[in-house]
């Protein structure tokens, strides 16, 4: 239960690639508690203990299920659907209940052979990214030198920033406490588009619902929408932390109290790119390095500026921001 919980933790603060580390490191864990326990001897020397031990280990496939949901939606439901726990939630985690019959089961994944892994292997390796420039490079080898293309200008990670990611001022115009969720708030933000924004966050233990409300907050707009609890959120909010503390206990919201709402943050020197951008997963959005210095919301050495303003951290005036 303890490490269901740390998974819970991780996806409630969107570190969504080591959560999905951790579910399969449980199951390794369950895997080896099967093995270890040799229920396939104990039922006949023991068993109690193979009843106890194999009851535990459908309880934790069923939480499994439940935990790869974010992941892998239809592998979830098809794993749940072999205990008869379609219907089961997040709540449900932890829990000894819900399973009466295990029904007709299957393989859940195809194995790929050996040939198949070598062929995606060699498909797909390195980044899209490094294919597309490959592609690029032997385009340019074909063609006469007068026509070559030109070689492309490297982007700084500020300019990579002000491309991708869309962070606008918003305000909060309503606060509610998930029901699903102790230490996440759904929150409703304007940001001058004619419906407003619903986002959730993890900020429960640091603001109380009156210290949030009509406060003017840095959203990051175009992040894909992702499920918490049930609740689709179509953003986050930016905050900064103390680096010297231990993860996920400090937090300071990075509030624009002056600043007009709808108004589009840019790192200083850049501009908002001529083609719309499209959403940015999480993941994507955590590889650029947001930080406070001295105060000062910045990436790359560069301040972060609404309409020329920059944008400040009150406690954590060098910390990272996220």
């Amino acid at each position: 239960i303890e490490k269901e919980l740390e998974i819970d933790n991780l996806l409630e603060h969107a570190e969504l690639r080591e959560a999905f580390r951790r579910i399969f490191a449980l199951s390794s864990i369950g895997n080896k508690a099967f093995q270890d326990g040799e229920p396939w001897k104990q039922r006949k020397e023991n068993p109690e203990a193979a009843s106890s031990l194999l009851r535990t280990l459908v309880y934790l496939i069923r939480d499994l299920g439940i935990l790869i949901a974010p992941f892998m939606p239809v592998a979830s439901q098809r794993l749940l659907g072999y205990l008869g726990e379609t219907q089961a939630v997040w709540h449900d985690i932890g829990t000894f209940a819900g399973v009466s019959q295990i029904g007709e089961i299957d393989y859940l994944f195809t194995k790929l052979d050996d040939d198949l892994i070598d062929t995606l292997r060699a498909r797909y390796a390195g980044s899209q990214e490094s294919r597309n420039e490959e592609k690029k490079v032997k385009i340019q080898e074909s063609l006469p030198v007068e026509t070559a293309m030109p070689s492309v200008v490297t982007e700084s990670i500020a300019e990579q920033f002000a491309r991708k990611v869309t962070l606008k001022i918003a305000e909060i115009i309503d606060v509610q406490q998930h029901p699903n969720g102790d230490m996440l708030y759904i929150l409703s933000v304007d940001t001058g588009d004619p419906e407003p924004t619903v986002i959730v966050s993890s900020i429960v233990p640091y603001y109380t619902k009156e210290q949030l409300l009509h406060q003017r907050i840095v959203l990051v707009q175009n992040l894909k929408p992702a499920n918490f609890r049930g609740v689709k959120s179509r953003g986050m909010l930016l905050a900064a932390s103390d680096p010297k503390a231990e993860p996920h206990t400090t937090c300071e919201v990075i509030f624009a109290p002056h600043v007009a709402i709808g108004t589009e943050l840019l790192p200083e020197g850049t501009q908002t790119p001529a083609q719309p951008r499209s959403q940015v997963k999480a993941d994507a959005f955590f590889s650029f390095p947001l930080y406070t210095e001295h105060g000062i919301l910045s990436i790359d050495g560069r301040p972060l500026l609404a309409d020329g303003k920059t944008l400040e951290a009150k406690q954590y005036l060098d910390g990272a921001v996220g």
